[in-house]
């Protein structure tokens, strides 16, 4: 009895990827829904009709007002199961589900999973009542660990929905404002880092005036999430030649994974 938390903000291709890789394992899909497009909202409502899932519907802005760990916390209160699995869309996994399951005992109350190519463990799998998020960005568990000391999965990265062009721009753009503002917080708002890793602080110390001119340079785009106005921020898409402007660009730093107690 296992239940999947996901928030997305769209992307109900690579969302349904990921429920149909865990089909045999998760009995419960609960999805974080930051839409900014209702069409995609009603493919992922649609879904209903084939999973075990429910919806949580939160403000376009929760994650860049209150981060990861509260947004993963609110979804994992909306779950059946004490055993909560957090997968980003997109993600998949490939598990012999007896194998997986077999593994399941009262004994522990963290399971990781790990990746073909990177070394580190990423402790996903958890029980709700004895473990939670903490951090304000690339948040970890917190808790009395009980681990148990062996990948349970093995997970892949595929791509987020790219049949519109201009969605997955719009998906980027939300990305950049919501994950550089954490970072950010860090630095002006030291007392929320709360369970943040030390590097990811090092990371936002360095980064900080680079994120912020990139921020700022979104004008209305990054006040909409300031202020909270969906409506500014649709204009800002659809009706700001400035937005048609914005380029992605990624930073190696980024491929820090946190404490390398966590590769031990």
């Amino acid at each position: 009895m296992v239940s999947l938390i996901t928030p997305t903000q769209g992307n109900p291709i690579a969302l349904k990827r990921t429920m149909d890789s865990l089909v045999d394992v998760c009995d419960e899909f609960i999805v974080g829904d930051v839409c900014v497009f209702d069409e995609d909202r009603e493919i992922i409502e649609s879904y209903k009709n084939d999973y075990n899932l429910k919806t949580v519907r939160l403000p376009f802005d929760f994650i860049f007002k209150h981060g990861f760990s509260e947004t993963l916390n609110t979804l994992a209160l909306a779950t059946s199961n004490n055993l909560v699995l957090y997968l980003n869309v997109g993600e998949i996994v490939a598990p012999d589900a007896a194998k997986v399951l077999a593994q399941i005992s009262d004994d522990y109350n963290a399971y990781y999973i790990d990746h073909a190519t990177e070394r580190h463990r990423w402790w996903r799998f958890y029980n709700k009542k004895e473990l939670r998020w903490d951090g304000l960005i690339h948040e970890e568990l917190i808790g009395e660990y009980r681990p148990y000391h062996q990948p349970i999965f093995r997970f892949a990265d595929t791509d987020k929905d790219m049949v519109n062009p201009f969605k997955a721009k719009v998906y980027n753009s939300i990305k950049e404002c919501v994950y550089w503002r954490q970072l950010m917080r860090l630095v002006d708002e030291p007392e929320v880092k709360a369970s943040t890793n030390e590097g990811w602080i090092a990371f936002a110390n360095n980064t900080y005036q680079s994120m912020k001119d990139r921020l700022d340079a979104k004008g209305d785009g990054y006040l909409a999430f300031i202020n909270g106005d969906f409506d500014m921020f649709v204009r800002y898409i659809t009706d700001n030649p400035e937005f048609e402007k914005e380029r992605y660009e990624s930073s190696i730093a980024i491929e820090y994974q946190g404490n390398k107690l966590f590769l031990l």
